[in-house]
C-alpha cells in the first residue's frame, strides 16, 4: 500500500435516520476503536450482497468490486460483530476510489418481546458519491442514542454506467461518547427468582442529567429519564422486564455512554448462604470500610464485592454501614503508593483526594494480578513488581495509611487464583499474532506475591485474608463459572458472589 493513497480528501455522509451534527459547546468526544479492517490479508467478512450480481476480490491490500456483465447495481457488505448496540454512537469511515458512483448504508436489526432477532425489512442509504483515481475518505456517524438497535450490516452500493469499478480499504469503526457523561450503577440489591425486581440507581457524572434508559416496562421503545439533584437516577424495580431466568437487562444511556446491566437472581441456597452469614454480624457502633483494589473491585460497581458486602452489613444493621470503594482497575502497590504520594502522573490521581476526610475503621488492600503480570520480552520470566520491591511499596503504604489512619485495621487480601490455562493460551495467541504479550495468572508469580504479603502480615500484626488457595482448590470448570467468559481474570456475578461471602465471612469472624 502506498504511503500517498493515505491522503484524500474528507467527506461526510449524514443519513438522516441515524446521523446528527455534534452541537457546539458539547463535551469534547471520546473515540475508541471497535473496529479495523486494513485487507492486507483478506476480504475480512465482506461479501457480494446478493450472489451473481458481482465479483469481490481480494487485491493488493484492498478489495475490489466490480459488477457482472450487464448490471448498473451491486452491493457489497459485511456483518458489524458487536451486539446490543442501544444508546451508543459510531463513527464509520472508508477509504474509496473507482469508477461510478457509491454510497453507504446500513442494516439493522432488532430484538422483539420474545427475544427473537429480526432485520428491519429495508435498509438505511446515505446519498450518493461520484468515485474517481485518487482515493477519498468517506466518514459516517451512526447515533443510536436513542434507537433500540441490536446488530448491524454495513453496506457499500456501487452504480452507473460504464465499466464499473469500486476500490475500498481502511475499513475502520470508532465507538464516540461525551466526555463527562459517565455512568455507574450505584446499587441494585441482590435478589431471589420469586422476588419482586429491586429498584435500579445510577450515579449520573453531574446533577439532572437526563438519561435513556432501554428494557424497561413492556414496550421496545426506549424512555428518557433525569438524576436528581444528587446525580441519582431511581428506576424502579415494577417497571423492569423480568426474563426466564427471573432476572433482568436494562441499559441506561447518555450521549455515547452506555452501562450495561444482567442481572440475574440468587438461587435460594446462595441467598440463605449470604443471609446466615449477615445475621452473625451484630455492629455496636458504625462501621466504615475503605477498599483499595484493582479491576476486580473497580470493575461493575453497584454490584461487585464491594457493594455485596455493604448490602449485607445494611441488611441487619441498618444505617451504620458505610463503605469507600477506592479502588482503580490496573492498579499495582507502585500505582497505589504514587498516589498516596500525590503523584499526579499516576493513573486518576484524584482517585484518593477524598481520603483526608475519611475516618475508616477497616480499610482492605487487594492487589496483585497487575503486580504479577509478565512480558514476552524476557520469555515471561519476571513479573512487573519483583519481590523486593512489591515488599518496599507495601510498607511504604502501610505506613502511610496508619499516619493518616491511625485507629483503623488494615487487612492484606490474597490475589485470586484465575484459569492459568486459559491465560497461557490467550497469551500465546497474542505473541503469534503480534510478536509481543503479556501474560497474568502465572501461579509461581502469584504465590511468591502472596507469600510476601503473608509475611508483610506477621511482621506488622495485620489480618491477611486468603481469597487465592480457596480458589485454586477449586476444579477448573467450578472456577470458570466465576470467571468472565473469554476473560479467565475477571469476575461476572458469580465470582462477586464468592468475594462477598469470604468477605462476610471474614467479617462475622472478626467484628
Amino acid at each position: 500500500m502506498n504511503q500517498s493513497d493515505k491522503s484524500g480528501i474528507t467527506m461526510k455522509l449524514y443519513l438522516f435516520f441515524l446521523f446528527c451534527v455534534l452541537l457546539i459547546g458539547e463535551s469534547s468526544a471520546v473515540e475508541r476503536r471497535v473496529m479495523g479492517n486494513d485487507f492486507e490479508r483478506g476480504l475480512h467478512g465482506w461479501k457480494v450482497w446478493n450472489a451473481g450480481t458481482g465479483v469481490l476480490t481480494h487485491r493488493n491490500g484492498s478489495a475490489l468490486l466490480v459488477p457482472s456483465a450487464g448490471r448498473k447495481r451491486v452491493i457489497a457488505g459485511s456483518g458489524f460483530g458487536l451486539r446490543e448496540l442501544d444508546g451508543m454512537r459510531f463513527n464509520w469511515s472508508m477509504r474509496v476510489r473507482g469508477a461510478g458512483s457509491v454510497r453507504f448504508g446500513i442494516f439493522i436489526y432488532e430484538k422483539d418481546a420474545s427475544g427473537t432477532v429480526k432485520r428491519v425489512a429495508a435498509p438505511e442509504w446515505g446519498p450518493f458519491h461520484q468515485l474517481s483515481s485518487d482515493w477519498m475518505t468517506l466518514s459516517l456517524r451512526l447515533d443510536f442514542s436513542e434507537r433500540s438497535v441490536y446488530d448491524l450490516s454495513f453496506l457499500l452500493e456501487l452504480t452507473g454506467e460504464g465499466n464499473l469499478q469500486l476500490e475500498f480499504d481502511d475499513h475502520l469503526v470508532m465507538a464516540d461518547s461525551d466526555s463527562g457523561n459517565s455512568l455507574e450503577m450505584e446499587s441494585c440489591p441482590p435478589f431471589r427468582k420469586g422476588d419482586t425486581l429491586p429498584d435500579v440507581v445510577i450515579r449520573t457524572a453531574a446533577p439532572e442529567q437526563e438519561c435513556v434508559i432501554f428494557g424497561i416496562d413492556n414496550s421496545r421503545m426506549p424512555v428518557k429519564m433525569k438524576s436528581k439533584s444528587d446525580s441519582l437516577l431511581t428506576i424502579s424495580g415494577k417497571l423492569l422486564r423480568k426474563n426466564t431466568e427471573g432476572g433482568f437487562s436494562l441499559a441506561i444511556a447518555r450521549k455515547g455512554n452506555v452501562l450495561r446491566l444482567h442481572e440475574n437472581p440468587l438461587s435460594e441456597q446462595e441467598y440463605e448462604r449470604l443471609d446466615e452469614t449477615a445475621k452473625k454480624i451484630h455492629l455496636e457502633h458504625p462501621l466504615k470500610i475503605v477498599y483499595i483494589g484493582d479491576s476486580l473491585y473497580d470493575f461493575d460497581r453497584g454490584h461487585n464485592a464491594a457493594d455485596g458486602v455493604h448490602y449485607w452489613l445494611g441488611k441487619y444493621n441498618s444505617g451504620k454501614t458505610a463503605f469507600f470503594n477506592a479502588s482503580v482497575r490496573g492498579d499495582d502497590i507502585l500505582s497505589v503508593e504514587a498516589r498516596l504520594k500525590r503523584n499526579k502522573k499516576v493513573r486518576r490521581p484524584d482517585a484518593y483526594d477524598t481520603f483526608s476526610s475519611l475516618s475508616p475503621n477497616l480499610v482492605f488492600l487487594m492487589l496483585g494480578h497487575n503486580d504479577t503480570r509478565t512480558s514476552s520480552q524476557d520469555g515471561f520470566s519476571s513479573p512487573a513488581i519483583p519481590p523486593e520491591i512489591q515488599k518496599k511499596a507495601y510498607l511504604s503504604v502501610i505506613s502511610i495509611l496508619q499516619k493518616n489512619w491511625p485507629d483503623a485495621k488494615i487487612i492484606l487480601v490474597s490475589s485470586t487464583s484465575p484459569d492459568t490455562v486459559f491465560l497461557k493460551e490467550k497469551a500465546q495467541q497474542e505473541l503469534k499474532k503480534n510478536g509481543r504479550a503479556y501474560r497474568f495468572g502465572d501461579p509461581e508469580k502469584l504465590e511468591a506475591y502472596n507469600a510476601v504479603l503473608k509475611k508483610i502480615a506477621e511482621e506488622k500484626k495485620l489480618d491477611y485474608l486468603d481469597y487465592y488457595n480457596t480458589m485454586k482448590a477449586l476444579p477448573r470448570e467450578q472456577k470458570k463459572r466465576l470467571l468472565r467468559e473469554n476473560d479467565g481474570l475477571h469476575m461476572k456475578n458469580a465470582g462477586y458472589l464468592f468475594l462477598t461471602v469470604k468477605l462476610l465471612d471474614y467479617l462475622s469472624i472478626h467484628l
